[in-house]
Protein backbone atom coordinates (compact mmCIF):
# COMPACT_ATOMS: atom_id res chain seq x y z
CA UNK A 1 0.00 0.00 0.00
CA UNK A 2 1.25 3.39 -0.94
CA UNK A 3 2.47 5.94 1.99
CA UNK A 4 1.72 9.61 2.86
CA UNK A 5 5.19 11.39 2.33
CA UNK A 6 4.91 13.87 5.98
CA UNK A 7 8.92 14.25 4.89
CA UNK A 8 8.09 18.26 4.36
CA UNK A 9 6.60 19.32 7.57
CA UNK A 10 9.39 19.38 10.04
CA UNK A 11 12.87 20.87 8.79
CA UNK A 12 16.26 18.90 8.98
CA UNK A 13 19.39 19.86 10.65
CA UNK A 14 22.94 18.34 12.00
CA UNK A 15 22.71 18.03 15.51
CA UNK A 16 26.21 19.32 16.49
CA UNK A 17 26.13 23.59 16.46
CA UNK A 18 29.01 26.00 15.43
CA UNK A 19 27.80 28.38 17.79
CA UNK A 20 25.62 28.35 21.05
CA UNK A 21 23.40 30.86 22.10
CA UNK A 22 22.15 31.71 25.89
CA UNK A 23 19.00 30.43 27.17
CA UNK A 24 17.00 27.29 26.24
CA UNK A 25 12.99 26.30 25.44
CA UNK A 26 11.38 25.58 28.17
CA UNK A 27 10.97 21.99 28.15
CA UNK A 28 7.68 20.39 28.05
CA UNK A 29 5.99 17.87 29.88
CA UNK A 30 3.67 17.06 26.48
CA UNK A 31 3.20 18.58 23.36
CA UNK A 32 -0.16 19.94 22.40
CA UNK A 33 -1.83 21.20 19.26
CA UNK A 34 -0.62 25.34 20.14
CA UNK A 35 2.55 24.34 20.16
CA UNK A 36 2.40 22.91 16.73
CA UNK A 37 1.03 25.75 14.78
CA UNK A 38 3.27 27.37 12.27
CA UNK A 39 2.99 30.60 14.75
CA UNK A 40 4.59 28.65 17.74
CA UNK A 41 8.61 29.69 18.68
CA UNK A 42 7.98 25.55 20.27
CA UNK A 43 6.76 24.66 16.43
CA UNK A 44 9.57 26.98 14.83
CA UNK A 45 12.50 25.35 17.18
CA UNK A 46 11.43 21.36 15.73
CA UNK A 47 14.01 19.81 13.88
CA UNK A 48 14.42 16.49 12.68
CA UNK A 49 18.41 15.25 13.19
CA UNK A 50 19.78 15.16 9.30
CA UNK A 51 20.19 11.51 9.16
CA UNK A 52 16.67 10.19 10.67
CA UNK A 53 15.22 8.22 8.12
CA UNK A 54 12.47 9.77 5.48
CA UNK A 55 9.18 10.52 7.24
CA UNK A 56 7.01 8.39 4.62
CA UNK A 57 6.27 5.17 6.36
CA UNK A 58 2.94 5.55 7.24
CA UNK A 59 -0.22 4.50 5.29
CA UNK A 60 -3.52 6.80 5.22
CA UNK A 61 -4.96 4.46 7.63
CA UNK A 62 -2.34 4.65 10.33
CA UNK A 63 -2.49 8.41 10.27
CA UNK A 64 -6.34 8.47 10.14
CA UNK A 65 -6.30 5.89 13.25
CA UNK A 66 -3.45 8.60 15.19
CA UNK A 67 -5.39 11.61 14.56
CA UNK A 68 -8.37 9.88 15.85
CA UNK A 69 -6.10 8.29 18.52
CA UNK A 70 -5.28 12.00 19.51
CA UNK A 71 -8.63 14.03 19.76
CA UNK A 72 -9.94 10.86 21.97
CA UNK A 73 -6.99 10.71 24.48
CA UNK A 74 -6.01 7.30 23.64
CA UNK A 75 -2.89 6.14 24.76
CA UNK A 76 0.12 7.14 22.58
CA UNK A 77 3.95 6.40 23.21
CA UNK A 78 5.97 9.69 24.36
CA UNK A 79 7.83 11.58 22.06
CA UNK A 80 11.68 11.49 22.96
CA UNK A 81 13.40 15.04 22.32
CA UNK A 82 17.16 16.15 22.90
CA UNK A 83 17.57 20.02 23.14
CA UNK A 84 20.99 21.83 21.56
CA UNK A 85 22.65 24.55 23.02
CA UNK A 86 21.10 26.46 19.97
CA UNK A 87 17.57 26.13 21.33
CA UNK A 88 16.74 23.40 18.51
CA UNK A 89 14.50 21.13 19.68
CA UNK A 90 15.27 17.13 17.95
CA UNK A 91 12.60 14.79 17.43
CA UNK A 92 14.61 11.35 18.67
CA UNK A 93 11.83 9.72 18.46
CA UNK A 94 7.77 10.47 17.48
CA UNK A 95 9.07 12.14 13.91
CA UNK A 96 5.87 10.16 12.49
CA UNK A 97 3.51 10.86 15.21
CA UNK A 98 3.76 14.66 15.64
CA UNK A 99 4.25 14.99 11.65
CA UNK A 100 0.70 13.60 11.47
CA UNK A 101 -0.74 15.96 13.90
CA UNK A 102 1.22 18.93 12.48
CA UNK A 103 -0.06 17.61 8.83
CA UNK A 104 -3.99 17.48 9.96
CA UNK A 105 -3.18 20.94 11.74
CA UNK A 106 -1.96 22.24 8.08
CA UNK A 107 -3.87 20.57 5.70
CA UNK A 108 -0.53 19.34 4.19
CA UNK A 109 -0.34 15.68 3.87
CA UNK A 110 2.46 15.85 1.03
CA UNK A 111 0.90 18.28 -1.17
CA UNK A 112 0.43 21.31 0.41
CA UNK A 113 1.50 24.43 1.07
CA UNK A 114 4.63 23.42 2.91
CA UNK A 115 5.70 20.77 0.88
CA UNK A 116 5.08 22.22 -2.79
CA UNK A 117 8.25 24.60 -1.22
CA UNK A 118 9.93 21.76 0.18
CA UNK A 119 9.91 19.67 -2.75
CA UNK A 120 10.59 22.78 -5.17
CA UNK A 121 13.94 23.85 -5.99
CA UNK A 122 15.02 25.87 -9.14
CA UNK A 123 14.05 23.17 -11.47
CA UNK A 124 10.60 23.12 -10.60
CA UNK A 125 7.83 21.00 -8.57
CA UNK A 126 8.75 17.53 -8.14
CA UNK A 127 6.05 16.09 -6.12
CA UNK A 128 5.08 12.98 -8.05
CA UNK A 129 1.38 12.14 -8.99
CA UNK A 130 1.46 9.03 -6.60
CA UNK A 131 1.95 11.43 -3.78
CA UNK A 132 -0.74 12.96 -4.37
CA UNK A 133 -2.85 10.63 -4.93
CA UNK A 134 -1.95 9.40 -1.41
CA UNK A 135 -2.34 12.51 0.18
CA UNK A 136 -6.07 13.24 -1.08
CA UNK A 137 -6.75 9.12 -0.01
CA UNK A 138 -5.56 10.69 3.36
CA UNK A 139 -7.65 14.11 3.18
CA UNK A 140 -10.63 12.24 2.21
CA UNK A 141 -10.58 9.56 5.07
CA UNK A 142 -9.63 12.75 7.77
CA UNK A 143 -13.07 14.82 6.40
CA UNK A 144 -15.19 11.99 6.03
CA UNK A 145 -15.05 10.98 9.56
CA UNK A 146 -12.66 13.52 12.01
CA UNK A 147 -13.20 16.06 9.84
CA UNK A 148 -10.54 19.20 9.69
CA UNK A 149 -8.49 20.50 12.14
CA UNK A 150 -10.32 24.17 10.92
CA UNK A 151 -13.90 22.83 11.66
CA UNK A 152 -12.63 22.48 15.50
CA UNK A 153 -12.55 26.63 15.42
CA UNK A 154 -14.71 27.37 18.45
CA UNK A 155 -16.31 30.43 16.90
CA UNK A 156 -17.55 27.06 14.02
CA UNK A 157 -18.41 24.23 16.41
CA UNK A 158 -17.62 24.54 20.26
CA UNK A 159 -18.55 21.16 21.01
CA UNK A 160 -15.77 20.50 18.49
CA UNK A 161 -13.43 22.49 20.00
CA UNK A 162 -13.60 21.60 23.47
CA UNK A 163 -12.34 18.15 22.16
CA UNK A 164 -8.93 19.89 21.90
CA UNK A 165 -8.60 21.46 24.79
CA UNK A 166 -5.82 19.53 26.88
CA UNK A 167 -5.15 17.38 23.73
CA UNK A 168 -1.49 16.49 24.03
CA UNK A 169 1.68 13.84 24.12
CA UNK A 170 4.06 13.41 26.67
CA UNK A 171 7.49 14.02 26.11
CA UNK A 172 10.45 12.50 27.31
CA UNK A 173 13.68 14.67 27.10
CA UNK A 174 17.52 13.11 26.84
CA UNK A 175 20.24 15.26 28.52
CA UNK A 176 23.77 15.53 27.47
CA UNK A 177 25.60 15.70 24.22
CA UNK A 178 24.83 15.44 20.34
CA UNK A 179 26.80 12.49 20.50
CA UNK A 180 24.32 10.70 23.02
CA UNK A 181 21.31 12.22 20.97
CA UNK A 182 22.57 10.28 17.88
CA UNK A 183 23.59 7.07 19.93
CA UNK A 184 20.14 6.88 21.81
CA UNK A 185 18.16 7.58 18.28
CA UNK A 186 20.28 4.46 16.99
CA UNK A 187 19.03 2.96 20.11
CA UNK A 188 15.58 3.70 20.14
CA UNK A 189 14.84 2.91 16.40
CA UNK A 190 16.64 -0.73 16.30
CA UNK A 191 14.52 -1.79 19.39
CA UNK A 192 11.26 -0.44 18.32
CA UNK A 193 11.12 -0.53 14.71
CA UNK A 194 14.47 -1.30 12.70
CA UNK A 195 16.18 0.69 10.90
CA UNK A 196 16.50 -0.78 7.53
CA UNK A 197 20.41 -1.79 6.67
CA UNK A 198 19.94 0.86 3.49
CA UNK A 199 18.81 3.63 5.88
CA UNK A 200 21.91 2.50 8.48
CA UNK A 201 24.39 2.48 6.02
CA UNK A 202 23.03 6.49 4.89
CA UNK A 203 23.31 7.25 8.51
CA UNK A 204 26.66 6.26 9.02
CA UNK A 205 27.84 7.62 5.85
CA UNK A 206 26.06 10.88 5.46
CA UNK A 207 29.11 12.70 5.04
CA UNK A 208 30.83 10.63 2.35
CA UNK A 209 29.61 11.05 -1.40
CA UNK A 210 27.99 8.14 -2.04
CA UNK A 211 24.86 9.21 0.77
CA UNK A 212 24.73 12.68 -0.43
CA UNK A 213 24.79 11.21 -3.90
CA UNK A 214 21.90 8.78 -3.46
CA UNK A 215 19.93 11.28 -1.34
CA UNK A 216 19.50 13.99 -4.00
CA UNK A 217 18.56 11.19 -6.69
CA UNK A 218 16.17 9.86 -4.39
CA UNK A 219 13.57 13.46 -4.11
CA UNK A 220 15.45 14.54 -7.61
CA UNK A 221 17.43 17.56 -5.91
CA UNK A 222 14.64 18.31 -3.95
CA UNK A 223 13.93 18.28 0.06
CA UNK A 224 16.34 18.71 2.43
CA UNK A 225 19.90 19.88 1.57
CA UNK A 226 22.15 17.21 2.59
CA UNK A 227 24.73 18.92 0.73
CA UNK A 228 23.83 22.81 2.10
CA UNK A 229 27.43 22.98 3.71
CA UNK A 230 29.09 23.19 -0.10
CA UNK A 231 29.32 26.24 -2.27
CA UNK A 232 26.20 27.80 -3.83
CA UNK A 233 27.93 26.72 -7.69
CA UNK A 234 28.37 23.42 -6.24
CA UNK A 235 24.88 22.96 -4.29
CA UNK A 236 23.36 24.02 -7.69
CA UNK A 237 25.33 21.44 -9.46
CA UNK A 238 24.56 18.63 -7.19
CA UNK A 239 20.84 19.62 -7.55
CA UNK A 240 20.66 20.01 -11.38
CA UNK A 241 22.53 16.25 -11.29
CA UNK A 242 20.49 14.47 -8.90
CA UNK A 243 16.95 15.83 -10.80
CA UNK A 244 18.72 14.44 -14.59
CA UNK A 245 19.56 11.07 -12.73
CA UNK A 246 16.29 10.90 -11.09
CA UNK A 247 14.58 12.14 -14.42
CA UNK A 248 16.27 9.16 -16.32
CA UNK A 249 15.92 6.21 -13.74
CA UNK A 250 11.99 7.07 -12.37
CA UNK A 251 10.28 8.95 -15.58
CA UNK A 252 7.68 8.15 -16.52
CA UNK A 253 5.75 7.25 -13.23
CA UNK A 254 5.34 3.77 -13.52
CA UNK A 255 1.72 2.68 -12.55
CA UNK A 256 -0.05 -0.53 -11.42
CA UNK A 257 -2.32 0.20 -14.56
CA UNK A 258 -1.05 1.42 -17.38
CA UNK A 259 -2.24 4.77 -18.94
CA UNK A 260 0.50 4.48 -21.86
CA UNK A 261 3.35 2.06 -23.24
CA UNK A 262 6.11 4.11 -21.07
CA UNK A 263 8.30 2.44 -18.09
CA UNK A 264 10.60 3.98 -15.84
CA UNK A 265 14.24 2.29 -16.05
CA UNK A 266 14.43 2.34 -12.50
CA UNK A 267 11.08 0.84 -11.72
CA UNK A 268 8.82 3.11 -9.30
CA UNK A 269 10.37 6.00 -7.63
CA UNK A 270 8.77 5.43 -4.10
CA UNK A 271 8.49 1.91 -3.98
CA UNK A 272 10.33 0.11 -0.74
CA UNK A 273 13.23 -1.23 -3.31
CA UNK A 274 13.60 2.49 -4.78
CA UNK A 275 16.59 3.68 -1.90
CA UNK A 276 18.77 0.59 -1.17
CA UNK A 277 18.18 0.63 -5.19
CA UNK A 278 19.70 3.92 -5.45
CA UNK A 279 22.79 3.71 -3.08
CA UNK A 280 23.76 0.73 -4.74
CA UNK A 281 23.58 2.37 -8.19
CA UNK A 282 25.81 4.99 -7.07
CA UNK A 283 27.99 2.45 -5.09
CA UNK A 284 28.23 0.20 -8.06
CA UNK A 285 28.97 3.12 -10.99
CA UNK A 286 31.07 4.84 -8.98
CA UNK A 287 33.95 1.60 -7.59
CA UNK A 288 35.44 -1.02 -9.50
CA UNK A 289 33.81 -3.88 -11.49
CA UNK A 290 32.39 -6.72 -9.16
CA UNK A 291 34.50 -9.68 -10.82
CA UNK A 292 31.33 -11.42 -12.22
CA UNK A 293 33.01 -13.17 -15.35
CA UNK A 294 35.34 -15.80 -13.03
CA UNK A 295 32.04 -16.18 -10.99
CA UNK A 296 30.23 -18.83 -11.38
CA UNK A 297 27.75 -20.45 -8.68
CA UNK A 298 26.98 -18.04 -5.85
CA UNK A 299 27.01 -20.48 -3.51
CA UNK A 300 30.14 -21.69 -3.01
CA UNK A 301 32.08 -18.33 -4.17
CA UNK A 302 30.75 -15.59 -2.10
CA UNK A 303 33.13 -12.91 -2.45
CA UNK A 304 30.86 -11.06 -4.51
CA UNK A 305 28.27 -8.78 -3.08
CA UNK A 306 27.14 -5.21 -3.22
CA UNK A 307 28.09 -2.94 -1.04
CA UNK A 308 31.11 -5.18 0.12
CA UNK A 309 33.42 -2.01 0.10
CA UNK A 310 33.84 -0.11 3.71
CA UNK A 311 32.65 3.09 4.81
CA UNK A 312 35.66 3.59 6.64
CA UNK A 313 37.58 3.00 3.54
CA UNK A 314 36.36 6.35 1.39
CA UNK A 315 37.19 9.84 2.13
CA UNK A 316 34.49 12.08 3.06
CA UNK A 317 33.25 14.82 0.90
CA UNK A 318 34.09 18.09 2.20
CA UNK A 319 33.51 20.46 0.17
CA UNK A 320 31.07 18.85 -3.07
CA UNK A 321 33.65 17.81 -5.63
CA UNK A 322 33.79 14.12 -4.64
CA UNK A 323 29.24 14.00 -4.63
CA UNK A 324 29.17 15.50 -8.26
CA UNK A 325 31.58 13.42 -9.30
CA UNK A 326 29.85 10.36 -8.56
CA UNK A 327 26.25 12.02 -10.04
CA UNK A 328 28.36 12.80 -12.92
CA UNK A 329 29.05 9.17 -13.36
CA UNK A 330 25.88 7.74 -12.83
CA UNK A 331 24.58 10.34 -15.13
CA UNK A 332 26.14 8.85 -18.05
CA UNK A 333 25.82 5.46 -17.36
CA UNK A 334 21.78 6.51 -17.27
CA UNK A 335 22.49 8.52 -20.32
CA UNK A 336 23.81 5.46 -22.09
CA UNK A 337 20.78 3.22 -21.17
CA UNK A 338 18.55 5.42 -22.67
CA UNK A 339 18.82 9.14 -23.22
CA UNK A 340 18.72 11.75 -26.03
CA UNK A 341 22.59 11.70 -26.29
CA UNK A 342 24.69 10.67 -29.43
CA UNK A 343 25.56 7.33 -27.17
CA UNK A 344 22.14 6.18 -25.86
CA UNK A 345 20.89 3.10 -26.63
CA UNK A 346 17.55 3.55 -25.99
CA UNK A 347 16.69 0.24 -24.31
CA UNK A 348 13.40 -0.81 -23.76
CA UNK A 349 12.58 -0.95 -20.47
CA UNK A 350 10.17 -4.06 -21.02
CA UNK A 351 12.54 -6.07 -22.61
CA UNK A 352 15.31 -5.80 -20.52
CA UNK A 353 13.84 -4.48 -16.98
CA UNK A 354 10.05 -6.13 -16.67
CA UNK A 355 8.28 -9.25 -16.57
CA UNK A 356 4.86 -9.99 -18.85
CA UNK A 357 3.20 -8.74 -16.23
CA UNK A 358 4.62 -5.51 -15.99
CA UNK A 359 6.19 -6.10 -12.72
CA UNK A 360 9.21 -4.06 -12.25
CA UNK A 361 12.75 -6.79 -11.93
CA UNK A 362 15.54 -5.60 -9.45
CA UNK A 363 18.12 -7.99 -10.41
CA UNK A 364 17.96 -7.17 -13.86
CA UNK A 365 18.54 -3.95 -13.56
CA UNK A 366 21.46 -4.60 -12.10
CA UNK A 367 22.67 -6.83 -14.23
CA UNK A 368 21.92 -4.74 -17.33
CA UNK A 369 23.88 -1.84 -14.97
CA UNK A 370 26.73 -4.50 -15.00
CA UNK A 371 26.06 -5.44 -18.76
CA UNK A 372 26.91 -2.29 -19.89
CA UNK A 373 29.39 -1.11 -17.42
CA UNK A 374 31.52 -4.26 -19.00
CA UNK A 375 30.55 -3.26 -22.56
CA UNK A 376 31.90 0.67 -22.04
CA UNK A 377 34.97 -0.75 -20.16
CA UNK A 378 36.16 -3.14 -23.16
CA UNK A 379 34.79 -0.54 -26.03
CA UNK A 380 32.26 -3.38 -27.25
CA UNK A 381 29.29 -1.18 -27.10
CA UNK A 382 29.36 -1.41 -31.13
CA UNK A 383 29.77 -5.25 -31.30
CA UNK A 384 26.53 -5.35 -28.86
CA UNK A 385 24.68 -3.36 -31.18
CA UNK A 386 25.10 -5.09 -33.98
CA UNK A 387 23.38 -8.45 -32.47
CA UNK A 388 21.26 -6.47 -29.96
CA UNK A 389 18.01 -7.02 -32.22
CA UNK A 390 18.48 -10.41 -31.99
CA UNK A 391 19.27 -10.17 -28.31
CA UNK A 392 16.16 -8.78 -27.39
CA UNK A 393 14.19 -11.23 -29.43
CA UNK A 394 15.39 -13.60 -27.46
CA UNK A 395 15.15 -11.98 -24.45
CA UNK A 396 11.16 -11.35 -24.81
CA UNK A 397 10.72 -15.28 -26.16
CA UNK A 398 12.31 -16.73 -23.67
CA UNK A 399 11.60 -14.44 -20.71
CA UNK A 400 11.03 -17.52 -18.08
CA UNK A 401 14.38 -18.41 -18.59
CA UNK A 402 14.89 -15.06 -16.04
CA UNK A 403 12.81 -16.34 -13.92
CA UNK A 404 14.69 -19.99 -13.57
CA UNK A 405 17.98 -18.07 -13.31
CA UNK A 406 16.76 -15.78 -10.12
CA UNK A 407 14.91 -19.29 -8.32
CA UNK A 408 18.29 -21.09 -9.02
CA UNK A 409 20.33 -18.57 -6.98
CA UNK A 410 17.58 -17.12 -4.61
CA UNK A 411 18.02 -13.21 -4.11
CA UNK A 412 19.58 -9.97 -5.94
CA UNK A 413 23.09 -10.28 -4.40
CA UNK A 414 23.25 -14.11 -5.69
CA UNK A 415 21.17 -13.84 -9.28
CA UNK A 416 22.26 -10.62 -10.99
CA UNK A 417 26.24 -11.54 -11.62
CA UNK A 418 24.30 -14.76 -13.07
CA UNK A 419 22.06 -12.71 -15.34
CA UNK A 420 24.80 -10.21 -16.18
CA UNK A 421 26.24 -13.27 -18.07
CA UNK A 422 23.74 -14.63 -19.45
CA UNK A 423 23.51 -11.35 -21.26
CA UNK A 424 27.03 -11.92 -22.28
CA UNK A 425 26.28 -15.38 -23.10
CA UNK A 426 23.82 -14.44 -25.39
CA UNK A 427 26.24 -12.04 -27.22
CA UNK A 428 29.10 -14.08 -27.47
CA UNK A 429 26.38 -16.50 -29.42
CA UNK A 430 25.11 -14.34 -31.86
CA UNK A 431 28.40 -12.92 -32.61
CA UNK A 432 29.15 -16.74 -33.45
CA UNK A 433 26.36 -16.86 -35.99
CA UNK A 434 24.55 -19.40 -33.64
CA UNK A 435 20.18 -19.31 -34.26
CA UNK A 436 17.83 -19.42 -31.29
CA UNK A 437 17.25 -22.74 -32.53
CA UNK A 438 21.45 -23.67 -31.97
CA UNK A 439 21.06 -21.80 -28.24
CA UNK A 440 18.53 -23.41 -26.75
CA UNK A 441 19.28 -27.24 -28.22
CA UNK A 442 22.61 -27.15 -28.17
CA UNK A 443 24.72 -24.36 -26.69
CA UNK A 444 23.01 -23.72 -23.73
CA UNK A 445 23.48 -27.49 -23.32
CA UNK A 446 26.87 -27.38 -22.70
CA UNK A 447 27.15 -24.05 -20.69
CA UNK A 448 26.62 -22.56 -17.23
CA UNK A 449 22.95 -22.47 -18.32
CA UNK A 450 22.71 -25.94 -18.49
CA UNK A 451 19.86 -25.68 -16.07
CA UNK A 452 17.62 -23.77 -18.28
CA UNK A 453 14.52 -25.68 -19.78
CA UNK A 454 11.49 -24.37 -22.42
CA UNK A 455 8.34 -25.25 -20.35
CA UNK A 456 6.31 -27.75 -21.93
CA UNK A 457 3.08 -25.85 -21.22
CA UNK A 458 3.81 -22.31 -23.00
CA UNK A 459 0.10 -21.99 -24.26
CA UNK A 460 -1.43 -22.18 -20.86
CA UNK A 461 -2.38 -18.99 -18.82
CA UNK A 462 -2.48 -18.47 -15.19
CA UNK A 463 -5.63 -16.38 -15.25
CA UNK A 464 -7.71 -18.75 -16.36
CA UNK A 465 -11.54 -17.06 -15.11
CA UNK A 466 -13.58 -14.98 -17.58
CA UNK A 467 -11.92 -11.97 -15.96
CA UNK A 468 -8.42 -10.07 -17.22
CA UNK A 469 -5.93 -9.26 -15.09
CA UNK A 470 -4.37 -6.22 -14.72
CA UNK A 471 -1.50 -8.39 -15.28
CA UNK A 472 -2.85 -9.68 -18.43
CA UNK A 473 -3.85 -6.35 -19.93
CA UNK A 474 -1.11 -5.24 -19.28
CA UNK A 475 1.02 -7.36 -21.07
CA UNK A 476 -1.44 -7.14 -23.77
CA UNK A 477 -0.76 -3.57 -24.25
CA UNK A 478 2.83 -4.17 -25.13
CA UNK A 479 2.22 -7.02 -27.22
CA UNK A 480 -0.03 -4.92 -29.31
CA UNK A 481 2.31 -1.87 -29.66
CA UNK A 482 5.96 -3.15 -28.66
CA UNK A 483 6.02 -3.12 -32.65
CA UNK A 484 8.81 -0.47 -33.36
CA UNK A 485 11.79 -1.70 -34.34
CA UNK A 486 15.00 0.24 -35.57
CA UNK A 487 15.72 -0.04 -39.18
CA UNK A 488 19.53 0.43 -38.32
CA UNK A 489 20.33 -1.99 -35.45
CA UNK A 490 16.85 -4.15 -35.59
CA UNK A 491 16.10 -3.73 -31.89
CA UNK A 492 12.84 -2.46 -29.94
CA UNK A 493 12.38 1.35 -29.84
CA UNK A 494 10.91 3.14 -26.63
CA UNK A 495 9.17 6.32 -27.06
CA UNK A 496 11.32 7.70 -24.24
CA UNK A 497 14.47 7.27 -26.51
CA UNK A 498 14.60 7.73 -29.93
CA UNK A 499 16.48 9.93 -32.78
CA UNK A 500 15.18 10.80 -36.26
CA UNK A 501 17.42 9.53 -39.48
CA UNK A 502 17.35 10.84 -43.23
CA UNK A 503 16.08 7.20 -44.87
CA UNK A 504 17.95 9.22 -47.95
CA UNK A 505 21.29 10.68 -46.27
CA UNK A 506 21.34 14.71 -46.62
CA UNK A 507 24.61 13.78 -48.66
CA UNK A 508 23.01 12.08 -50.72
CA UNK A 509 20.27 14.65 -51.46
CA UNK A 510 17.67 13.30 -48.37
CA UNK A 511 15.42 16.14 -47.68
CA UNK A 512 13.56 17.11 -44.44
CA UNK A 513 10.59 15.84 -45.57
CA UNK A 514 8.42 13.49 -43.37
CA UNK A 515 8.45 10.55 -45.94
CA UNK A 516 12.26 10.55 -45.17
CA UNK A 517 12.39 10.76 -41.42
CA UNK A 518 13.13 7.29 -39.95
CA UNK A 519 13.23 6.79 -36.22
CA UNK A 520 15.77 4.89 -34.72
CA UNK A 521 18.14 5.07 -31.45
CA UNK A 522 20.44 7.91 -30.88
CA UNK A 523 23.78 5.38 -30.72
CA UNK A 524 22.34 4.07 -33.78
CA UNK A 525 22.18 7.14 -35.88
CA UNK A 526 25.57 8.28 -34.44
CA UNK A 527 27.13 5.06 -35.64
CA UNK A 528 24.87 4.58 -38.62
CA UNK A 529 28.17 5.54 -40.99
CA UNK A 530 30.07 2.94 -39.53
CA UNK A 531 26.99 -0.07 -39.47
CA UNK A 532 26.51 0.93 -43.57
CA UNK A 533 29.92 0.51 -44.45
CA UNK A 534 30.28 -2.72 -43.01
CA UNK A 535 26.71 -4.29 -44.34
CA UNK A 536 25.25 -5.21 -40.84
CA UNK A 537 21.73 -2.34 -40.54
CA UNK A 538 18.83 -4.58 -40.78
CA UNK A 539 17.38 -2.41 -43.76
Amino acid sequence: MSKVNLEALIPREDLNIEEAVSGKIPEKADVGISDLRKTDHFFSALRKPDFQRVTSDWTPKKIYDFIKSFIERDTIPSLILWQNDNRKVFIIDGAHRISAIIAWINNDYGDGSISKSFFKNSFGEQITDNQKKVAQKIRQLITKDIGLYSDYDAEIDPDKALKLVGAGIKVQWITGSAKKAETSFLNINQLAAPINPTELKLIKARKFPEAIATRGIYKGGTGHKYWDSFEDSKQKSIEALSKQIHSGLFVPETKAKLEDTNLAIGGAGDAATTLPLILDFVNFTNKNEPDIFKFTDPKIDTKLKLNKEKTEELPEDVDGELTIKYLGKCKSLVETISGDQPKSLGLHPRVYLYSPGIRYRVAAFYALTAFIRHLESKNKIFDFNIVRGKIEQFLLDHDYFYDQIVRKYRGVPKSYPMLTKYLLFLMEQFQKGKTEKDIISTEMLTSIFNYLTVPTDLNSDSDSGAEFSTSAKNEAVFRKFLTAKCDLCGGYLDTKSYNFDHTIDVKFGGTGKTSNANPVHFYCNSVKDKMTTLGITSQ
